[in-house]
């Protein structure tokens, strides 16, 4: 009862969060987003790199200069996922939503290039029940930016955090 308690108050008036509930306020959160526990496949992206110009739409080989065929995210409901870059190699996600921003979320990608995290910002997301939008940016530790806008389908109607096995 006690717990149960301290849970609440802390939920509606912002004291130290227990795990429990945080874990409440992150299940409050997800059950209303259809971002959460699906397969996200990039459609279309394009980036400015580097100052480089760079552009992928699926299936469109004669304009693409990149290529993202087997590029997915997933993010899971507890603030996990992965990220699966197109030459079979899952990274480890850790996000979460923005709370000071509207529809944006920020996750970081475990031990990518080099082998350090990198951290990544989703903003203007535009979601529907199969498709999402946003604009994008991040810096490599190297200090290369990033700044893209991109178009991500999920053919799945909803997948289950156990699919998920990552690196």
């Amino acid at each position: 009862m006690k717990l149960l308690l301290l849970s609440l108050i802390t939920y509606f008036v912002g004291l130290p969060a227990t795990k429990e509930s945080v874990s409440a306020k992150i299940k409050t959160t997800c059950e209303n987003s259809p971002l959460l526990d699906r397969k996200w496949e990039m459609q279309e992206i394009r980036f400015l790199y580097d100052n480089d110009r760079y552009y992928y739409q699926r299936d469109n080989y004669a304009e693409s200069n990149m290529n993202f065929d087997n590029d997915y995210i997933i993010f899971n409901c507890e603030g996990t996922g992965i990220y699966h870059q197109g030459n079979n190699i899952d990274y480890k996600i850790q996000w979460h939503f923005i709370e000071s921003k509207k529809n944006a979320i920020e996750f970081t990608i475990s031990k990518f290039r080099n082998n350090s995290d990198l951290v990544v910002n989703w903003e203007n997301i535009d979601q529907s029940s199969n498709q999402i939008k946003y604009t994008e940016y991040y810096s490599h530790k190297n200090g290369l930016h990033c700044l893209g806008y991109g178009i991500r389908m999920s053919k799945d109607p909803e997948i289950k955090s156990a699919y998920i096995t990552s690196r």
